[in-house]
């Protein structure tokens, strides 16, 4: 167990591990308040310190400096076996934006029973959060730890901690304590995970956000990898995202037992409008327009059941409205050429070029 907690790498102080806030030490899995250990309670705080200090998420670096970045609840179902017809059915609604119609026949679970058993008073220990790319995977993550003080089901923990699996230094961890960044005082992690293996992982909720973007490139000592089997902190809280196409790489790497299933749907129809009125809430002679043309153009609101999409159709919106030179798109192929050059002027700024390209209709030809 040793060869797990000693640090193998010097954390940086430039990098920080995710976002959320935190409660006061409650009880957790049966102990006290008055046995919270001060090591971890002083990790926490820094946590805290850090999660309150996000306040975007990922996916919003689409949208424009100027505008708001909210968080809006997302559809979220229990995962079940469909036969070939209904998952076909379930695909084609889902690909056309019927959010609206499969919760018609399925019951919707809050952000704040995630945690709850279903059927027993079994723990949750693993739960496996499916959805396609863009659905809300990682913004659901980053807003699980934010609630920390308010959901009842993670005020038992006394360390909630968000990794990113696409990041290299987390992927590449060799010991617990590599994990564990501290960066005023780096000395300090190898001491966190002491405490936390001596509880087994038992106060600890790890979230593992992005399985399937590492899913083939976890080496024989990954510390991830220890976790996930249970070779490392064997009572330790999961709650891990991935698309579904890396479902079975993830069951030969562990064979998980999955506690809790769910599917992120997205948007629903009144989410949608709801997200745009946030988006646009310091414009909002902007927020009717583009409500308009949401209604008004079938192929854009029928991808904005997708968070993502949601947030680079707002921009590409907002980038036509402040230039003449960008027209409104009205078919997906126009909306991706238009979010392409959106992206280009904004990678130009700052950059010697930028006067030259301040608008996209003056981008060199063939970029």
């Amino acid at each position: 167990m040793d060869h797990w907690i000693n640090k193998t790498q010097q954390p940086t102080t430039s990098t920080v591990i995710s976002r959320s806030t935190l409660s006061s030490p409650g009880e957790f899995h049966g102990v006290s308040q008055s046995s919270v250990n001060p090591i971890l309670t002083r990790y926490k705080d820094y946590l805290c310190s850090y999660y309150n200090a996000r306040d975007i998420a990922p996916a919003d670096k689409y949208l424009p400096t100027t505008l708001d970045s909210p968080y809006i609840n997302l559809a979220i179902v229990c995962k079940t076996r469909y036969n070939a017809k209904e998952r076909d059915e379930f695909t084609a609604q889902t690909l056309h934006g019927g959010v609206d119609q499969i919760l018609m026949k399925k019951k919707p679970i809050k952000i704040e029973n995630l945690l709850t058993p279903e059927k027993n008073d079994k723990p949750v220990r693993f739960i496996l959060v499916e959805g396609p790319p863009g659905i809300g995977k990682s913004t659901l993550s980053w807003e699980l730890c934010r609630k920390w003080d308010e959901i009842e089901g993670l005020r038992c923990y006394q360390i909630i901690l968000l990794l990113q699996l696409r990041e290299k230094w987390v992927l590449n961890a060799t010991s617990l304590a590599d994990l564990l960044r501290y960066p005023s005082h780096p000395d300090f992690s190898t001491s966190i995970a002491d405490e936390l293996v001596k509880t087994q992982g038992g106060n600890l909720l790890l979230v593992l956000d992005g399985f399937d973007e590492v899913s083939h490139n976890f080496h024989h000592n990954s510390v991830i990898k220890s976790v996930l089997c249970k070779q490392l902190l064997p009572k330790c809280s999961i709650i891990l995202t991935t698309r579904s196409v890396a479902m079975c790489q993830l069951n030969k790497i562990c064979q998980p037992q999955v506690d809790k299933h769910v599917e992120i749907l997205g948007f629903t129809e009144e989410e949608r409008v709801r997200y745009i009125n946030k988006v646009f809430n310091r414009k909002p002679e902007l927020q009717e327009d583009f409500l308009k043309y949401m209604f008004r153009v079938p192929h854009i609101r029928s991808m904005m059941y997708i968070p993502l999409n949601c947030a680079i159709i707002a921009q590409v919106y907002y980038e036509s409205h402040c230039s003449r030179h960008l027209a409104k798109p009205k078919t997906r192929t126009q909306l991706y050429e238009a979010l392409t050059h959106c992206l280009l002027v904004r990678h130009f700024e700052g950059t010697e070029s930028h006067n030259d390209y301040h608008s996209t209709s003056m981008l060199p030809d063939g970029l």
